[in-house]
């Protein structure tokens, strides 16, 4: 599947919500608006059945500590075929006491600014501690050029700016459950323009084992020194020099780079 785009298999089923993305300044911060919302946010996804039985597929966490913003991504994310909105918090705080308490969902979208407490970076690196193969999608209306780099060195799968299309969030979304991350174009080519990637494949031909074993971590969603450890039974500081030493033999600038560059090589 090419990077950074929706999965082909997917097909929605359910009827889309009539909505749009746009900003209010009172605050210099983007929020979503939101025509219509018909979801109740108290009721588990067993309680939210199909008609034919069974609940929606892919359980999802939302972490927004703006109401209106956080009942509106409920609604577009419920329209979404396959999703189902199964906890909708404010904090970081929240988050991580319903992470550690339950079963985790399959998808975590946090907003990068959340009013009290852990930001949305900080979350997802305490997300990836609980649980470091569980994706973390960031929403934010700061601007990517600043944050998403930071997003995606934390573990993130993806950063949306909340002025994007509708549809862009369904792309980053499903890129994210596939184990893929989503940046826009412009990001992309600015972390990893085609010149890297290329030196990159070059410089790979010729790599030790230890790069590979990275390379397939990393191609495979599991992008934390934690869960590379877990998964190589490596010492956490031996991973990270694996990490660092997979970088400087690939030529890349930054883990970012790397992270892009390991999710062109998987097929899923």
């Amino acid at each position: 599947m090419p990077v950074g785009h929706a999965r082909a298999d997917r097909v929605r089923t359910v009827p889309q919500p009539e909505t749009h993305l746009r900003t209010r300044g009172r605050d210099g911060r983007n929020a979503l608006q939101v025509d219509r919302v018909a979801v109740d946010n108290e009721h588990s996804a067993s309680e939210r059945e199909r008609a034919g039985g069974g609940v929606l597929g892919h359980h999802v966490m939302v972490v927004d500590d703006h109401e209106i913003v956080r009942s509106g991504l409920v609604a577009l994310i419920t329209g979404h075929a396959g999703l189902e909105v199964t906890s909708a918090v404010a904090t970081a705080d929240e988050a991580l006491r319903l992470l550690g308490s339950g079963p985790p969902p399959e998808l975590v979208v946090a907003d990068l600014i959340l009013g009290k407490g852990l930001d949305g970076i900080q979350l997802t690196k305490g997300i990836k501690v609980q649980h470091p193969e569980l994706p973390v999608l960031v929403l934010s209306g700061r601007d990517e050029a600043l944050f998403a780099e930071r997003a995606l060195d934390a573990g993130a799968s993806g950063y949306v700016m909340k002025d994007e299309a509708v549809e862009r969030l369904f792309e980053a979304l499903d890129a994210a459950l596939a184990g893929h991350i989503w940046v826009s174009s412009a990001m992309r080519e600015r972390l990893l323009p085609q010149v890297l990637s290329d030196r990159a494949r070059q410089a790979a031909v010729d790599t030790s084992q230890d790069t590979r074993d990275v390379l397939t971590e990393l191609g495979r969603g599991n992008r934390t020194v934690l869960g590379i450890a877990r998964a190589l039974s490596r010492p956490h500081a031996e991973v990270e020099r694996m990490i660092e030493g997979v970088r400087h033999a690939l030529q890349l600038p930054s883990r970012a780079s790397l992270f892009l560059y390991a999710d062109t090589l998987t097929g899923k």
